[in-house]
């Protein structure tokens, strides 16, 4: 099975159709065995179509597709095929999902790979929480490598000295350069700056950022104007799935997208805690229920508000988070 399975594979990068169905017919007697009989059935009516396809399609055609032309190359590697149907799952499914509508197509333009910034001169409360987890795993020490070098110690160990890791992505981003891979690098966290450039390179075609951190998810919610979507990418890790949202992921919310970065900071983030039994989701809904808390937000996003207002208002949306009655509440 596993010579079949690899032949099958060779067959269809290299475009080899006679190969291709013969390594069909090879399976016959696994999916009757392993009791997969729908597969079985497929399998025999596919064959029996693709041997008889010369009779139907054009000559020209059948003799092209015999040539190797079933499969679509996007290099000039010979041994780089893939199956046409893997092509439209690729690029026409995904564009009819994403860009809306079969018939545009999709295209992938340069991609802008952006680095964390890590100085020991850098001092806020993201820099902190980032060194806090740092701790949590036993620190290498400095290690003068090259390119050439194979390090020895455990890749956790090595990246959580912040100067083998800037060592490292300066290394990595002069390769990445090389390769004519458009690289940045922020001062320090790089979350705004991402959106930043999300922003700057938005145009007709469709713009993701990739990236584990929700804070990119609050940033693009919050940065990118109503009439443009920019999605956001959270790609899977072991029985996580990847999940996709965007900049207007949050419209069901519609009072809550207004004060994102105010309800972010309030219930939790990188440089705030959280408060007791209170997430994300209870608050957003509470907010949209609460006209009165829309004022207390509205407070944060005025320059001018004074400390005493400020603290004031806090009060307010804690009391009014915590289920105080109203007339508790100043």
């Amino acid at each position: 099975m596993v010579s079949t399975a690899k032949e099958f594979i060779r067959a269809e990068r290299m475009g080899d159709w006679q190969a291709h169905l013969n390594c069909v017919q090879e399976v016959f007697p696994y999916f009757h065995a392993s009791g997969h009989f729908p597969y079985a059935k497929s399998a025999h009516l596919y064959l029996q179509g693709m041997l008889q396809l010369k009779n139907f399609i054009n000559p020209s055609v059948f003799r092209r597709l015999i040539q190797g032309f079933l499969t679509v190359r996007r290099s000039a590697k010979f041994s780089c095929g893939t199956s046409t149907d893997m092509i439209i799952e690729r690029s026409l499914m995904k564009s009819m999902q994403a860009d809306g509508g079969i018939s545009r197509g999709t295209s992938t333009q340069k991609s802008v790979i952006i680095f964390d910034g890590y100085s020991d001169y850098t001092k806020n409360i993201k820099v902190a929480e980032q060194r806090r987890r740092s701790t949590k795993i036993s620190s290498s020490s400095d290690v003068l490598f090259d390119r050439f070098m194979t390090v020895t110690t455990n890749h956790h160990q090595f990246l959580a000295n912040t100067h083998n890791k800037s060592r490292f992505i300066s290394m990595l981003s002069e390769k990445l350069k090389a390769a004519d891979i458009f690289v940045k690098q922020a001062n320090n966290d790089a979350d705004v700056l991402i959106i930043e450039t999300a922003l700057e390179k938005f145009n007709k075609n469709t713009t993701i950022v990739v990236g584990e951190d929700v804070d990119l998810l609050i940033i693009l919610t919050a940065r990118t104007p109503t009439f443009r979507i920019i999605y956001f990418l959270k790609p899977g890790k072991a029985q996580i799935e990847t999940k996709m949202y965007s900049s207007q992921s949050l419209t069901s919310y519609p009072k809550c997208q207004a004060h994102i970065l105010f309800l972010h900071a309030i219930t939790g983030c990188d440089t705030t805690s959280a408060f007791f039994k209170r997430g994300k989701t209870k608050v957003f809904k509470l907010f949209e229920k609460r006209h009165d808390l829309i004022d207390c937000a509205e407070v944060f996003r005025n320059i001018g508000s004074s400390p005493d207002i400020i603290l004031t208002n806090e009060t307010r949306f804690l009391l009014a988070m915590y289920g105080a009655p109203k007339k508790l509440i100043p």
